[in-house]
């Protein structure tokens, strides 16, 4: 296939290493962002060096960028757009930067949902994640974009590759990393440009066939445009939302109650030690009565060595049956304290836990109530539901 109606797409959220990839395999210098502000403004595409009649390499627009006005949806649009007018109808692969990252977070879904729909499901075959900063485990440290890659296909399936580029670290780690064997840097995923570059090279080799991105127009009755369904409008082309207006905050579900946090109880006296004068033999006639002191507890009159006639409580020293000397939420049974804010979460707005539905209905566009028509911003609150192919 001719690198001119061919390429590797990069994406990913700014500031995930995707334009120092493109410049790592094409040899050619790329701005980077150096951080999470956004430096690919505009897509952009590269050849690579002593070979120019390969596949073009694409710097997408950082999904979740600095341009606040951008939303994903729209990010995907501008791709799929400019593939269009390249005239580009092939991908031979899809690199999709992240940064290390466990959590399947709710942006690594969306991502996913638009990667998957330059072909649906089979799209997967040909994406290779790539793990900025790794430590030596790229699939343990892509696991949030390898399950948000699972809702669409098998995501053991899904090659994922990771490095952290040893002339990025700072002098300490660089000077550490330096001095040790090739073999031990590699197994940290601690590499040179030159064997970044090589390693993301192989994996694109080992992707099968590239496929097809098929454009076929279709109409919006209602509206009147005329594209690719996946083109339509934004304005036009939105869903229902259920969102949260107020963040949720830490919160309590028990209140506060007072117990002893001891657990045994213990036996003590709660008087001292007395003496009984007793007779111990002898005559009063003779004169040579004997006595003895007999000890007791005054308490009680139990002999000394008995454990105790009164039962307490260790912790606050008080009688068994004494109120709780501190207090614990029974929620979760820590200790009630002002740091101690919550153990779980909640909407300020509604009083929903975390993972409770959202309690506002909006927009998914322009983030207007659902229902009520905002005619400065010209979104009708509804998708493309009179669609003809033409």
């Amino acid at each position: 296939m001719s690198g001119n109606t061919s390429c590797i797409l990069v994406v990913g959220s700014t500031g995930t290493g995707k334009s120092t990839l493109i410049g790592l395999c094409t040899g050619v210098p790329v701005n980077t962002s150096g951080g999470t502000s956004e430096c690919t403004l505009d897509i952009k595409e590269f050849r690579e060096k002593d070979n120019e009649a390969g596949p073009v390499w694409i710097d997408s627009v950082g999904f979740d960028g600095t341009d606040s006005k951008r939303s994903d949806e729209e990010a995907f649009q501008y791709i799929l757009k400019f593939l269009q007018d390249k005239k580009i109808s092939h991908v031979v692969g899809i690199i999709w930067t992240v940064n290390p990252d466990d959590r399947e977070a709710a942006k690594l879904q969306e991502q996913a949902k638009l990667i998957n729909k330059f072909k649906e499901g089979v799209v997967w075959n040909n994406v290779i994640i790539a793990v900025k900063k790794t430590r030596g485990n790229a699939r343990r440290d892509g696991a949030g974009a390898l399950a948000a890659a699972g809702r669409y296909c098998n995501k053991d399936s899904v090659k994922t590759i990771g490095y952290a580029l040893i002339e990025q670290l700072d002098e300490m780690e660089k000077s550490f990393w330096e001095r040790q064997s090739q073999g031990d840097r590699l197994n940290m995923g601690i590499m040179t440009q030159a064997e970044a570059s090589a390693l993301i090279k192989e994996t694109i080799t080992t992707l099968p066939p590239l496929f097809q991105v098929v454009f076929s127009n279709s109409k919006c009755v209602d509206c009147g445009v005329v594209s690719d369904p996946r083109l339509f409008p934004i304005a036009c082309h939105t869903l229902k939302e259920s969102i949260h207006p107020q963040a949720n905050v830490p919160f309590h579900a028990g209140a506060g109650s007072l117990a002893h946090p001891a657990k045994d109880l213990a036996k003590r006296h709660t008087g001292a030690v007395a003496y009984n004068r007793e007779r111990c033999g002898g005559h009063k006639a003779l004169g040579n009565r004997r006595y003895k002191d007999v000890p007791y507890m005054a308490c009680c009159n139990n002999n000394p060595s008995h454990p105790g006639c009164q039962v307490y409580h260790p912790c606050c020293q008080m009688p068994q049956g004494a109120a709780g000397c501190k207090n614990f939420f029974t929620c979760c049974g820590a200790e009630v304290a002002a740091a101690n804010t919550g153990c779980a979460r909640r909407f300020p707005c509604c009083g929903g836990e975390e993972g409770a539905g959202g309690c506002r209905e909006q927009c998914s566009y322009c983030k207007g109530e659902w229902g009520q028509w905002d005619k400065e911003m010209g979104c009708i609150g509804r998708s493309h539901n009179n669609v003809i192919q033409i």
